[in-house]
Order: structure tokens, then sequence, then C-alpha cells
């Protein structure tokens, strides 16, 4: 999930480009070096995208009407996201 970096590199992210050192860990996600911070948001807007869109299939007709995009997620929803995925990508980074 994550990995450390062999040289400095720099977000992929267009407005963060947050330098990452060799010894932090960053999220290799679609081809692109995130630093945890932008890699966390990157993937919980993905993971969100996925769940809509696979729930559905599952069973869960009441969510395709119910159905929204990321940027309309409540800003609590969002925050709470971003989190866990940080926290859980912080820890693989620790290894």
């Amino acid at each position: 999930m994550t990995t450390k970096c062999a040289r400095l590199e720099h977000c992929a992210k267009y407005n963060c480009r947050k330098a990452i050192l060799p010894t932090e860990g960053c999220l290799l996600f679609c081809g692109r070096r995130f630093c945890l911070d932008c890699g966390a948001i990157e993937l919980a807007k993905d993971f969100h995208a996925t769940y809509e869109r696979l729930a559905p299939s599952f069973g869960y007709s009441t969510r395709e009407a119910s159905a929204k995009p990321w940027s309309e997620v409540p800003e609590t929803n969002r925050k709470l996201m971003v989190a866990t995925i940080r926290d859980i990508l912080g820890k693989e980074a620790m290894l």
C-alpha cells in the first residue's frame, strides 16, 4: 500500500508538491506518488466512487437514488473517511 521512496520526490498533487523524503512513506496510487496526506484524500475519493458504483450490484437498490459525487458528501463524512485512511496508511508507512 505505502512505499518508501528511494530518493527525494514530490507529491504528485498539483497544489501540494510537498517533498517526500527517502525516509518517509508515500502512497503509490494510479502510477503517481502522493504524500500520505494527499494520498489519503485520493484514496478516499476513489473508495467513495467505487462504493457508490458497486453498491447496487450487492442489492443496495436505495443507494442508486441517494448516490452522491464526492463533492456533495458532507464535509464531516469526507473528513472521517480521509482521517481513517490516513491513519491506516500512516501505520503501514511506519513498518
